[in-house]
């Protein structure tokens, strides 16, 4: 069952691939593993550009707040490559306290950038007000919990979204590949991780979380717009430092995106197994941890890496980030390398037709004109994302497709039995 699984992975990977190979974008990610990028500190200049506003949303005070992250990334003047794997980071600070600024924030920007990825720790909504308080006295009403979490789903996917506007729309300053996106979080943002990739509209909640989901809008929510790129679907990798989920039912047969696991055993704040939060809070509910959600993870196929430590600290990596550093270090560059060998040739650049659009810009209705037509063509509309968004068969050298897709920017492909054509596709 899992070579199954890992044999669809590579070939979806494949034809993705061979997409953007066909447009001249494909990264050089993959040549790039068989030197030491990704696993030793080879840029000794980084650019660190701080406060970015991505996104604005309203808090628990029930006012706009603007939301902003810090960017580290090798120095272009250095760097070659220009797509490059990002690394969305959330801290933590039990929803009460914590900055994108502090904690190993900083330090796993520096080193994660100096190795090649593009390191993004972000400010999310957090329950303020009565900071004197401790986190299981502001959480006294559990709704307020609740709410806490789906604040911070909202904020990862609205970055997420605002990470792949600036490549679609802004020329991609920031040089990064939105189809290889990595989740990191210690504690708190761990939980807010893990919930907003495995949370689903579809799954089954109790009164208390449906109402506080209903009540800020939904799991995608509106802290920023681009809701045509989607968010969790170009999610390729989660770290998660210490961090639980409600039910273990949600995480479901999601598993197409590979985890590294640290959690401390004796973990006093976060459950190691199913518990309670600071030992104590059990008003917010039983929260299960890696001793619980990983087991589930790998039965549904998931590749999982789980890392347990005999300790009684929380978090790992505030505690060890030398140690959290190294395994992340390890568990990313497997991650990006591991499909090396499933790397494309040029067969496509080489062995392409004619693609006429017509209009192009358009508003969703368009003809297409093949110079010669081969059996079995298939057209398919993808995303800048890589989701493939529409698919009809053609039957003749000229047809006409009403699609009804959003406004944005597409890669449309006809795909016969032995060549592959792909252009870009603009709908206003």
């Amino acid at each position: 069952m899992m070579l199954n699984f890992y044999t669809m992975r590579k070939t979806l990977l494949l034809t993705v691939f061979s997409i953007f190979y066909s447009l001249g974008g494909l990264t050089q990610l993959h040549a790039q593993c068989t030197q030491e990028r990704y696993r030793e500190p080879i840029f000794d200049d980084i650019t660190i550009t701080k406060d970015v506003k991505y996104g604005e949303n309203i808090n628990n005070l029930n006012e706009m707040q603007d939301l902003k992250m810090n960017i580290f990334r090798p120095s272009d003047d250095d760097d070659s490559l220009r797509k490059r794997p990002v690394i969305i980071m959330l801290h933590g600070g039990a929803y009460v306290a914590g900055t994108k600024d502090e904690g190993t924030m900083g330090f796993m920007g520096e080193n994660l950038a100096k190795r090649g990825y593009v390191v993004v720790p972000i400010q999310y909504r957090l329950e303020l007000g009565q900071t004197d308080l401790p986190p299981i006295l502001q959480f006294a009403d559990k709704m307020n919990w609740y709410k806490a979490i789906i604040r911070s789903v909202q904020d990862v996917k609205g970055a997420i979204r605002y990470l792949k506007h600036t490549y679609a729309e802004e020329g991609n300053p920031y040089g990064i590949d939105t189809n290889n996106i990595t989740l990191y979080g210690s504690s708190a943002g761990a939980i807010g991780i893990i919930h907003a990739t495995y949370m689903d509209e579809n799954d089954n909640y109790n009164l208390a979380w449906t109402q506080a989901i209903k009540a800020l809008g939904g799991l995608e929510g509106n802290t920023t717009p681009y809701l045509q790129y989607g968010s969790i679907n170009t999610v390729k990798n989660l770290i998660i430092d210490s961090g639980a989920i409600t039910e273990i039912e949600w995480i479901g047969d999601k598993n197409d995106i590979d985890v590294l696991s640290l959690h401390n055993i004796n973990d006093p704040t976060v459950p190691y197994r199913h518990g309670c939060f600071y030992m104590a809070a059990c008003h917010l509910g039983r929260f299960y941890g890696a001793f619980n959600y990983v087991p589930v993870m790998r039965n549904n196929g998931t590749y999982v890496v789980a890392v347990a430590l005999d300790k009684a600290e929380h978090p790992v990596d505030d505690n060890n980030p030398q140690f959290a550093l190294e395994q992340a270090v390890n568990f990313l560059y497997d991650a990006q390398c591991k499909y090396e060998n499933s790397v494309p040739t040029g067969i496509f650049q080489q062995n392409v037709q004619k693609l006429n659009i017509y209009p192009n810009p358009n508003k969703g209705s368009f003809g297409v004109e093949l110079d010669h037509l081969s059996k079995n063509n298939t057209l398919q509309i993808f995303s800048l994302s890589g989701q493939l968004v529409f698919e009809k068969m053609i039957h003749h050298p000229k047809e006409q497709f009403d699609t009804h897709l959003p406004k944005g920017v597409y890669f449309i492909a006809i795909q016969d039995e032995i060549q592959k054509s792909v252009s870009k596709l603009v709908i206003e």
